[in-house]
């Protein structure tokens, strides 16, 4: 199976062009979410946007954001799939009526379960270690096989070039994520082109 590509964290219409051209399935923007360093406005989502070329998806990430915060950004941005990073119930992430991921933090072999039960028409589950942006990895071996799993996994989390392969190896997921493995050297906010090509030349090589 085709593994599916994610960048995240972007921040420009030039780095959404870079990353399509490399061959990314989604993009990834950080809309509401507390802290964040790669955090965009609604008219700047807008802007990456519009620079992508059909069959690439925009993501819109959000972490405990309010209901009419969310509204906003979906009725400014248009058709993108949700993805939730905080303690969002699946009512909630539900009622926007959109497709949505669910992220998770892996911490025992139990927390799968509950995430699988506790979100059953979630189109994936994002699962990292938690500290989402800090690019640090989770224990790839408290994830399931994929014949134990009832939900599309997509794996995030302190990846690079150098261990994709790796995590693909040892999760068989729907899909990696990547963030802070694919940015500029000094500048968390914009994103290497060279480490973006290499990421997903490594990616595609892995699930070849």
């Amino acid at each position: 199976m085709r593994i599916r590509v994610k960048i995240c964290g972007l921040t420009s219409p030039e780095d959404a062009r870079t990353a399509a051209a490399a061959g990314a399935d989604a993009i990834g923007m950080v809309c509401a979410a507390a802290g964040a360093r790669r955090r965009i406005d609604a008219p700047q989502a807008c802007k990456i946007i519009e620079a992508l070329p059909p069959f690439v998806t925009p993501v819109l990430l959000f972490a405990d954001a309010d209901a009419e915060q969310i509204e906003s950004f979906c009725a400014q941005v248009g058709p993108a799939t949700l993805q939730f990073h905080g303690r969002e119930s699946a009512e909630f992430c539900r009622s926007f009526k959109r497709p949505y991921i669910k992220a998770i933090a892996l911490q025992s072999p139990d927390d799968w379960a509950v995430a699988e039960r506790d979100h059953p028409d979630a189109s994936a589950l994002l699962v990292d270690s938690g500290s989402g942006g800090s690019g640090r990895a989770f224990d790839w071996s408290l994830l399931p096989g994929r014949d134990r799993r009832g939900r599309e996994v997509i794996v995030a989390g302190g990846l690079s070039a150098a261990n994709v392969a790796d995590a693909i190896a040892a999760t068989d997921p729907y899909g990696v994520d990547v963030s802070s493995g694919v940015c500029r050297s000094g500048d968390p906010r914009r994103k290497d082109a060279a480490l973006i090509a290499d990421f997903v030349a490594a990616a595609r090589r892995a699930s070849a």
